[in-house]
């Protein structure tokens, strides 16, 4: 039996990275999921959330990401739909609830759960931490204004009926998060793209492709990879939404047209820094929260949110027996318990 490796991402082949533009690898929407409420006419999605690998130690985890403010807008308990490889979905109530981020004297609109989702029964793809745009790495990679941006999520018109599926959106880095945008909810750290987002977007990961050939152009010497070294793609952060901005309602032909209608898509939307999530990550309660599961997984006791005991070497299920069944078990409770509020 092969072994799945969620730390690695084979998005591209390096003879394929050489040639490459703005062709994204398909398998990048299989690292989002679906945020909704799940109602009597069938499950409402609302936004976007992706999944992530926190290598903390002999331990990897999984995590859900997606904007704060879409579960701000949900009243009813929260539901992620994932793709099971089946070619259905599965909705789960994250078990462990949604934790926000620590700083609480400013705005950061991300949120993150806990959650298991075995590779071998839902059809995912994770996004290591590793592969976040961390501040040196933006500065060794003189990461700057023009980047390639592309970013799937949902599209409300074409949300799938029995599974996801996402849509792939491209745009432009247009501003470094060097001022805070100012907003309704606060002042907010972020990046600032040149795109047509819009509703159902929120949540989605965004990324630089550097599988697409680049100019350098720092004021500082830069160690350049090596010209046949597939970069592949790096998460720059999470969409938190766009501008809109005042149409004159010159082009409008209704005589009193509803006040939504006077506002358009400015083309400008805002991305929370990578950074931002991996304090969210970072933060006490979950750092010992992984502490404790690293230590209950090494002792034998299977029935926690810890995907493997070696991320390179994750254990098969003949090596664990009970796993698939600790898992339906864990799925089981996530199904009754609602999720943690505010």
């Amino acid at each position: 039996m092969s072994q799945y490796d969620p730390t690695f991402l084979n998005w591209a082949h390096e003879i394929e990275a050489r040639e490459s533009r703005m062709r994204v690898s398909d398998k990048v929407l299989k690292c989002v999921v679906f945020v909704g409420v799940e109602e009597s006419a069938g499950f409402r999605p609302l936004g976007t959330g992706f999944i992530i690998w926190v290598q903390q130690r002999q331990v990897g985890f999984q995590y859900i990401v997606t904007a704060q403010h879409v579960l701000d807008s949900l009243r009813n308990p929260i539901s992620i739909r994932v793709n099971r490889k089946e070619g259905d979905a599965r909705y789960i109530k994250p078990p462990r609830g949604w934790y926000f981020h620590p700083d609480a004297s400013r705005f950061v609109d991300v949120a993150v759960a806990p959650i298991l989702l075995q590779p071998d029964m839902f059809d995912i793809a994770h996004i290591p931490t590793r592969d976040f745009c961390k501040e040196e790495f933006l500065t060794a990679r003189d990461v700057g204004l023009g980047e390639e941006l592309f970013y799937p999520g949902l599209f409300m018109h074409r949300r799938g009926q029995a599974r996801n599926h996402p849509i792939m959106r491209f745009g432009t880095l247009s501003a470094m998060p060097v001022e805070p945008v100012v907003t309704r909810s606060g002042p907010v750290k972020a990046y600032l793209m040149e795109g047509r987002s819009f509703g159902g977007h929120s949540g989605s990961p965004v990324f630089i492709n550097f599988m697409a050939p680049r100019a350098y152009y720092a004021d500082h010497p830069i160690m350049l990879p090596h010209p046949d070294q597939a970069q592949a793609y790096r998460l720059l952060g999470l969409l938190r939404g766009y501008m809109k901005a005042a149409d004159t309602g010159e082009y409008v032909g209704l005589d009193e047209p509803a006040v939504e209608d006077l506002w358009v898509n400015s083309g400008i939307s805002t991305i929370i820094p990578a950074q931002d999530i991996i304090e969210t990550l970072m933060q006490e309660d979950l750092v010992k929260q992984r502490d404790e599961d690293e230590k209950r997984l090494l002792e034998g006791i299977a029935d926690v949110p810890a995907s493997t005991t070696s991320a390179a070497s994750p254990p098969s299920n003949d090596e664990n027996p009970n796993h698939r069944a600790d898992f339906m078990r864990l799925v089981d409770v996530a199904g009754r318990k609602p999720a943690q509020e505010d």
